[in-house]
């Protein structure tokens, strides 16, 4: 359950240097990891969700219009729950995903899911409660973990970016999932360092 902050990503930065030489070239080439935790709530997984197997861009876009439909105020369940489906829909997000953040507005709302309380517990129980939600599955909950409460142990095997960097950094397939896991076993217990810095190694 430990967070990230600045002694500790030292820490981990000197370890995985000794345990990963390709990781530790890109260490030296990125600099400082500066992994924080975010504000881990609602509108934190209506993000994830929407991002959900698009691009970048297009998900900024239709997270950018959905915000605007809360007026300038903080997006909450409560404040999602009263906007009309059309205006939702208006945005661009898909009527799947339209349900997949009622589901989520809903179990909020109704206190089965409270959100705060998961920064006090540790990440199988993170993935199990989230994943009750739907649409909400492993990479969804991986992402929460690592940039929302910012865990420093979470390696979201299931994300294209971070098997695409791998690919290229490793020489290897990136569906090779055994290959990726062993890779990723030299990290533990930083493997949210090492992920965070395969997706700066793209750019650098």
């Amino acid at each position: 359950m430990s967070v990230s902050k600045d002694n500790n990503l030292a820490e981990a930065c000197r370890k995985l240097r000794i345990a990963d030489k390709r990781l530790g070239n890109i260490i030296d080439k990125v600099g400082p990891c500066t992994l924080k935790p975010h504000t881990a709530d609602f509108y934190f997984l209506v993000d994830a969700i929407i991002g959900q197997q698009i691009s970048t861009r297009a998900a900024t876009t239709i997270t950018s219009r959905l915000q605007q439909l809360f007026n300038d105020k903080k997006p909450t369940a409560k404040a999602f729950l009263n906007i009309p489906k059309e205006k939702v829909l208006s945005t661009g997000v898909s009527g799947r995903k339209y349900d997949y953040i009622l589901d989520l507005a809903q179990r909020i709302d109704r206190r089965q899911l409270c959100l705060k309380s998961l920064s006090e517990t540790n990440d199988s129980e993170v993935r199990e409660k989230l994943m009750e939600v739907k649409g909400i599955g492993k990479w969804t909950a991986d992402m929460f973990l690592l940039f929302g409460l910012g865990r420093l142990d979470v390696f979201p095997l299931h994300d294209f970016a971070l098997r695409r960097a791998m690919s290229l950094v490793y020489d290897i397939q990136m569906d090779d999932h055994e290959a990726l896991l062993r890779i990723a076993s030299r990290w533990a217990p930083y493997r949210s360092v090492g992920t965070w810095y395969m997706y700066r190694s793209i750019n650098t």
